[in-house]
């Protein structure tokens, strides 16, 4: 099975030190194949899936600045001075699990 999933929003920040305000729209798009397998033993079936997402990561500045990182102030989005990105991201998830059935 395959997911595909959408997403924009627009960014509105105030620098109140400075005085200014800038507004950016941003949008893109993840997609997240997936497949799975069983292996049916004797009353024990193994099952194992394996799930790829691609689409946007972290946002950051063209200087590779992350925003919201844990050493730059945790739950405050610091102000950038250039232009915000969002660079791509990968994720794999893989999962493992046994059925036995109770009788």
């Amino acid at each position: 099975m395959n997911q595909t999933r959408s997403y924009d929003y627009t960014l509105e920040q105030t620098n109140n030190v400075n005085g200014e305000f800038r507004t950016q729209d941003e949008s893109w798009i993840e997609w997240t194949p997936e497949a799975a397998a069983v292996f049916r033993l004797r009353g024990v079936d193994l099952h194992y899936g394996v799930r790829l997402t691609t689409g946007t990561g972290h946002p950051g500045v063209d200087r590779g600045i992350v925003l919201n990182s844990p050493d730059r102030g945790g739950d405050f989005v610091v102000a950038p001075e250039g232009p915000l990105t969002l660079a791509d991201a990968t994720v794999h998830t893989h999962q493992f699990w046994v059925r036995i059935p109770i009788r």
